[in-house]
């Protein structure tokens, strides 16, 4: 696994625990399990404003978003896309738990 999913998808886990109840938490595992669409989380809150502060925490950037009028964004704003799907899906199968080597 490429460290740098693992580490976003460990920093993305620790903030979803922080910000949800453990209620809430058990909720989202088992909805998740039901259903492989949408991340349960969003039940809750905007998750993806979770995944921001754990991707500008773990990258030291924020995400490059896609211009038409720079195409040189495109590249790496699928580069971002794929790392930020990648370390949400992670979280997800690991029910937000800490993932160690």
């Amino acid at each position: 696994m490429d460290a740098i999913v693992q580490q976003l998808s460990n920093k993305f886990s620790e903030i979803v625990k922080r910000e949800l109840t453990e209620e809430q938490l058990i909720l989202v595992n088992e909805t998740n399990k039901k259903c492989c669409e949408n991340c349960a989380t969003h039940d809750f809150l905007d998750a993806n404003v979770l995944m921001c502060e754990a991707f500008k925490e773990v990258t030291r950037r924020d995400l490059i978003l896609y211009d038409d009028t720079i195409p040189e964004t495109l590249h790496q704003f699928n580069n971002d896309c794929i790392l930020w799907n990648t370390a949400w899906n992670l979280s997800k199968e690991n029910k937000f738990e800490q993932i160690i080597d």
